[in-house]
């Protein structure tokens, strides 16, 4: 019954803005939460995440910028926004998207992505997929789509500054990021 009225809550544009936190802190339970998100997503879907306890995440995470979903202070969606710097830019790329299980594939992911990018249209955000269901959101939300082989060199240099895209990894950005790229031609 309770999940019944969250998805209710959850449904409501003004509910889910005034229910999430934009923030640099992140608790020590909600890395517990988080943690066993995942372990519950590797026995569902095979390990593709990787694992860590409540402290190991929460000494990974707790210097980037995290926004997350609270409903009745039951955490139902969480997020880490990682910013990269490189010479004269910054970019933020929203990665480690956590749903909770039972509000997954109710297009929670896209209505929040939609309240960032209208909250921040002043920062230049881009994601990174090759998940088809990923793509979708982007292309719904208007987000300008590239492949790993179409990005200029010096933004592929600084996309892959924490990791390699992968070959068919698409690299979606928000306007601001688009200018951003124009001016550089």
């Amino acid at each position: 019954m309770e999940n019944d009225n969250i998805d209710l809550l959850i449904k409501n544009k003004k509910t889910l803005e005034e229910n999430i936190f934009f923030g640099y802190d992140v608790s020590l339970s909600d890395c517990e939460i988080i943690s066993e998100w995942i372990k519950d997503e590797n026995k569902k879907n095979g390990n593709h995440m990787i694992e860590k306890n409540k402290l190991e995440l929460y000494e990974q995470v707790k210097e980037y910028w995290w926004c997350t979903l609270k409903i009745w202070d039951k955490l139902v969606w969480f997020i880490c926004i990682m910013w990269v710097d490189k010479n004269w830019l910054t970019l933020f790329e929203p990665w480690s998207l956590f749903i909770k299980k039972e509000h997954r594939n109710k297009w929670l992911w896209q209505k929040m992505k939609d309240i960032i990018l209208k909250k921040y249209p002043n920062i230049p955000m881009y994601s990174v997929t090759n998940v088809d269901a990923v793509k979708k959101i982007n292309k719904n939300l208007l987000q300008h789509e590239y492949k790993k082989q179409n990005l200029k060199k010096e933004l592929l240099e600084i996309i892959e500054i924490p990791w390699k895209l992968l070959d068919d990894d698409f690299v979606y950005w928000n306007e601001l990021f688009n200018i951003l790229n124009q001016k550089n031609d």
